[in-house]
């Protein structure tokens, strides 16, 4: 929504160089695309849809940084021994528990459209 917000208040501008005179279809047009940018402006705060989508960006850097941690810290070292890789695990869970249930208090719900894909 704030693309639209964004090029209605462009055009409020254009709107206002290019209709020429003061009348009152120029008056009213303005009046009604400053009316409907704050409404759209109004939503997208109310809704915070910018914050939800910071929210899940964040959580999908910490999903990245979780992979990468099991990279570096069971993968890796394990890969030639089973049992280094047991005792490496064991450990990276109790971390990566503990990540995953503070990042599952912080952010939003995922949507229902992408559980049902998975």
């Amino acid at each position: 929504l704030a693309v639209p917000s964004v090029v209605l208040a462009a055009l409020i501008g254009v709107v206002e160089v290019v209709v020429p005179g003061d009348g009152p279809w120029r008056k009213a047009t303005v009046a009604v695309m400053s009316a409907v940018n704050t409404c759209i402006l109004t939503i997208t705060h109310m809704y915070g849809f910018q914050t939800q989508q910071e929210q899940h960006f964040q959580a999908a850097k910490t999903y990245a940084t979780l992979v990468t941690e099991f990279d570096f810290a069971v993968w890796y070292p394990g890969y030639s021994d089973p049992a280094v890789m047991q005792k490496a695990l064991a450990s990276y869970l109790v971390v990566a528990e503990k990540k995953t249930k503070d990042l599952s208090a912080n952010m939003p719900p995922v949507p229902t459209f992408i559980i049902q894909q998975v």
